[in-house]
């Protein structure tokens, strides 16, 4: 039988980078050609569950969302982030493209994987064309001061 791990980390997002991922898809068009389809694709913003094993099965997701009703997705991979992050003392967000419905059916889904991935991806080149939201960060560098910084280097 499995059993739930609660690790007591619950990562709390910054109030600029909450601010960031809540107005995330204002302007965003998702890449595609009719309205219709463009209306089917929809973001929304919450916690996931992470963790070092694929849940593929409807009972154990049912056991997780039933811990954890506020999540909205099971992924692996935000675990290494949230670890090198947290070490490194920045911050990190994740954007995901829902590909599948953690029910034991993961292969039935495979065709809908390179959709969600654009999605993400579109939606992430989105967020990341406008660099005024991140002009209040501590790491920010303008393009001004990137360039500047640049021509003082010596590449070999």
């Amino acid at each position: 039988e499995s059993k739930t791990e609660y690790r007591g980390v619950r990562v709390v997002l910054d109030r600029d980078l909450l601010n960031m991922v809540q107005s995330a898809a204002h302007g965003w068009e998702a890449p595609l050609t009719t309205t219709d389809e463009r209306k089917s694709v929809t973001v929304h913003n919450g916690p996931f569950l992470t963790g070092s094993q694929v849940v593929d099965s409807k009972k154990r997701r049912d056991e997780l969302t039933k811990v954890f009703p506020d999540a909205l997705a099971i992924e692996m991979e935000a675990e290494g982030l949230y670890q090198a992050a947290h070490d490194l003392k920045i911050e990190w967000g994740v954007i995901k493209g829902v590909s599948d419905f953690a029910n034991g059916r993961k292969s039935n889904t495979d065709f809908w994987r390179p959709f969600a991935s654009v999605m993400a991806a579109s939606l992430t080149a989105h967020i990341l064309d406008d660099p005024v939201i991140f002009q209040d960060w501590k790491n920010f560098e303008s393009p001004e001061e990137k360039k500047q910084r640049l021509s003082q280097c010596v590449f070999l």
